[in-house]
């Protein structure tokens, strides 16, 4: 997991040559669909300013970047899949948590009733990091206590460097 930001630009950017400009100054990483996807907080700064000047600027996000992994049924309302490799997700709005203790079909059967809620899960480590919107942490713990099953949550605003 790596630290990655998203510049998201507003829906007219089109009827100007912002789009052109972002692409030349800065260092934009990937560029998917209004959003602007820089691996440095000054370069990803840099495209705010530009876009906020031409009256083009929607939001800015933090993102968390992984390899591989599986998307989940609310993928796309918090994740964005690169065009050269991997995912990128949105993390003001997510959870992520791991499964930490429980019987072996225990944790099975929790991990089929959590799928439901996921936006995302990757493996690292020889864990599986489930990600979840945030105001779903209380109902992943309620599943987990009818299963028998142990989890445990993680602070999403720092991704590895």
């Amino acid at each position: 997991m790596q630290t990655r930001f998203a510049v998201e630009a507003s829906i007219g950017i089109e009827d100007t040559q912002m789009e052109d400009l972002l692409l030349e100054v800065t260092d934009c990483l990937e560029f998917e669909g209004y959003f602007f996807i820089y691996h440095s907080l000054e370069e990803a700064l840099q495209a705010k300013e530009l876009l906020a000047i031409g009256n083009c600027f929607e939001e800015f996000h933090p993102l968390c970047f992984l390899a591989s992994g599986s998307e989940g049924p609310a993928f796309f309302d918090f994740g964005i899949k690169s065009k050269i490799n991997g995912y990128y997700l949105l993390i003001e709005h997510l959870s992520m948590f791991t499964i930490t203790g429980g019987e072996s079909t225990d944790m099975e059967m929790a991990v089929y009733q959590f799928e439901e809620h996921l936006v995302f899960s990757a493996k690292e480590q020889n864990k599986t990091f489930y990600f979840i919107e945030s105001k779903d942490e209380e109902l992943i713990r309620n599943i987990a206590k009818a299963y028998g099953v142990e989890v445990s949550f993680f602070i999403l605003d720092k991704c590895s460097k």
